[in-house]
């Protein structure tokens, strides 16, 4: 074949590729959405039935230990992004399994935080404590086994395995309900993690790679470039979660689970868009993807706009008359909580596909750590549930003034998937 007509070819093969590309990254929408809305309805399941058969002050004191393992699954997202692409590139197990034991050593140091943790949080329990200390560890360990099964394509996997995991978290926390509820929940939640994260792991072993083929990216090595994504990941999700410590070490038990709920409600309604932000970072590459972008934002709003307002409507109302009526006046502390909704959900998908187009990750982390500081400031001074309610209002409000206050420096897209810092 000649030259010529290796030409004529080539943009009728680009056209099938990029046809493929954009396929392939719908049913990764539509599959990563089902699982994180399948197991984010377990979840809340899990959190309202210990609620429920625990009673008040034992949720007042789990909510902020459970919340721990949550911040910790979060700030994990930078390392399973860039270990995705690492692995996607280099296909190299033997590298993944080297990350999960440093992860997972380097946690050690944090049990020393323990009698921290129950002085801060006014918890009397040190194995609570350090259970969820271990918890956080293994939750954010947990991205190795996710990169894994995201880089080989295994995304049936990786949701089927979320979605019995949390099951599995309920069926075996039942049975301990009335006996040490606090540690038997932590406990559980340690145990099912690492049963996970072990699938996972088997399942990438012995599966192997499900991608016809995979395109070569620069991915960064570097602690530092690690670092900042981590903790930008980290400060997008506090907001949410800095309103139940900060209600836990100066609030009665009654207040910590009213700002415990209506934190879980609005969390998960952004847990339930992330997906649209994953599945559109792939597309950043692509110049012609601009439509795409564009859409999946709105899209990301929208939904964000519609689940915040179906969790302010139906969630007081479900919580109150299903699983305890000892937690009343919901309405109240969750409205105000979910005006911030829409704005993180857009504010997390700017941050994601900013980072991607290559913006510094540092300069995003500076406005999350103002705005961040700003809202505990503002709840230490006046520490009323109003006041914790409306934070993550505040917070969006000065990192938000923050971002568009500066300029930002772009690198070439081509190869600004995973590389911005």
């Amino acid at each position: 074949m000649s030259s010529t007509d290796t030409a004529v070819l080539q943009p009728a093969e680009d056209q099938q590729r990029a046809a493929t590309s954009k396929w392939q990254g719908l049913e990764q929408s539509v599959v990563l959405l089902i699982a994180a809305g399948v197991a984010a309805a377990v979840n809340g399941v899990f959190s309202l039935l210990f609620l429920r058969l625990a009673g008040v002050e034992n949720y007042a004191t789990a909510a902020p230990l459970l919340t721990i393992g949550s911040v910790a699954a979060t700030a994990s997202v930078g390392i399973e992004y860039i270990a995705t692409v690492q692995l996607a590139r280099t296909k190299s197990l033997h590298q993944a399994q080297r990350l999960l034991l440093i992860l997972l050593v380097g946690g050690l140091p944090l049990f020393a935080l323990t009698p921290v943790l129950m002085a801060v949080l006014h918890i009397h329990s040190a194995l609570a404590v350090a259970l969820a200390i271990a918890l956080a560890v293994t939750s954010f360990a947990q991205a190795v086994p996710n990169a894994i099964l995201l880089a080989y394509g295994r995304l049936w996997s990786l949701g089927i395995v979320a979605t019995l995991s949390a099951v599995v978290r309920i069926v075996a926390f039942v049975p301990f309900a009335h006996h040490q509820p606090v540690t038997a929940a932590m406990g559980v939640s340690l145990a099912v993690t690492v049963l996970g994260g072990a699938v996972m792991m088997l399942i990438g072993v012995t599966r192997g790679n499900a991608r016809p083929e995979v395109v070569a990216v620069d991915a960064p090595s570097s602690p530092s470039q690690w670092s900042a994504k981590t903790l930008v990941a980290l400060f997008l999700l506090l907001p949410f979660v800095a309103p139940v410590w900060l209600a836990k070490s100066q609030l009665a038990s009654g207040d910590v689970a009213r700002l415990s709920v209506a934190a879980f409600i609005c969390s998960s309604a952004l847990a339930l868009v992330g997906p649209i932000t994953s599945s559109s970072i792939p597309h950043v590459v692509n110049r012609d993807a601009t439509a795409v972008l564009r859409r999946a934002r709105r899209l990301t709003v929208a939904l964000a706009v519609v689940i915040g307002g179906l969790g302010v409507a139906v969630g007081p109302v479900l919580v109150t008359h299903v699983f305890s009526h000892h937690v009343d006046n919901l309405t109240s502390v969750v409205g105000p909580m979910a005006l911030a909704v829409p704005g993180w959900a857009l504010a997390n998908y700017g941050v994601w596909v900013g980072l991607a187009h290559g913006h510094r990750a540092r300069r995003y982390l500076a406005a999350l750590v103002l705005g961040v500081a700003v809202q505990c400031s503002v709840g230490v001074m006046w520490h009323t549930v109003w006041v914790l309610a409306l934070g993550p209002l505040m917070a969006l409000v000065v990192s938000g003034g923050v971002v568009r206050a500066t300029r930002w420096k772009t690198r070439p897209a081509a190869r600004a998937v995973g590389v911005a810092s």
